[in-house]
């Protein structure tokens, strides 16, 4: 894999965790700075990582997990598809694509969200 795919998949993958996080964390209305807390780094850690800003090691993998009661692979739960979708993006599932969106737009906040909902109605005009 060339340095530019590379740094692509850290990206998708990074983002991939990031909404599993934020997803977990909604679920149990645990606020950010709650769950940074509890993983042992500060909000504004917990929020590039949840951003797909900043990568995360095992330790806090496993930390996540055992507050979560969760396994650490559920965290990559769409690593499987990354490879494929790095070779070729339109070939990929309709489903996925859409189960992605729907995660990311549950991370969001209201905010983000009307930002989004504006240029997709721009995009539809």
């Amino acid at each position: 894999m060339d340095r530019e795919k590379a740094k692509k998949a850290r990206r998708i993958l990074g983002g991939i965790i990031g909404r599993n996080i934020v997803i977990e964390r909604k679920s149990r209305n645990i606020s950010r700075k709650e769950l940074a807390k509890r993983i042992g780094l500060t909000p504004t850690h917990l929020g590039l990582i949840e951003r797909g800003e900043r990568g995360v090691n095992y330790v806090v993998l496993w930390n996540l997990g055992q507050v979560f009661n969760k396994p650490t692979d559920c965290f990559f739960y769409d690593r499987v598809n990354l490879s494929s979708y790095l070779e070729n993006p339109e070939a990929y599932d309709l489903e996925t694509r859409k189960n992605n969106i729907i995660a990311l737009m549950a991370s969001m906040t209201n905010e983000e969200r009307a930002v989004i909902n504006k240029k997709i109605k721009e995009l539809l005009v």
